[in-house]
């Protein structure tokens, strides 16, 4: 078995307005954490399917 086939990408969005944007659009996040760069913050952690990142890049373009 090869064992890059069990990697699963991921991405995480520290921006609660590029958040909001996503589970407006349909994404669910795996997983909600402390952010690492201020734990007054949560960030949370997606799958990086080709479809989130497009969507991801949309977002942070300003397309939304």
């Amino acid at each position: 078995m090869n064992s890059k086939q069990n990697i699963q990408q991921i991405k995480i969005v520290y921006s609660l307005k590029i958040h909001t944007q996503l589970q407006l659009r349909g994404f669910e996040y795996l997983k909600v954490m402390p952010n690492p760069k201020n734990d007054e913050y949560n960030c949370w952690v997606y799958e990086a399917t080709p479809a989130f990142l497009d969507a991801f890049d949309s977002i942070v373009k300003g397309e939304v």
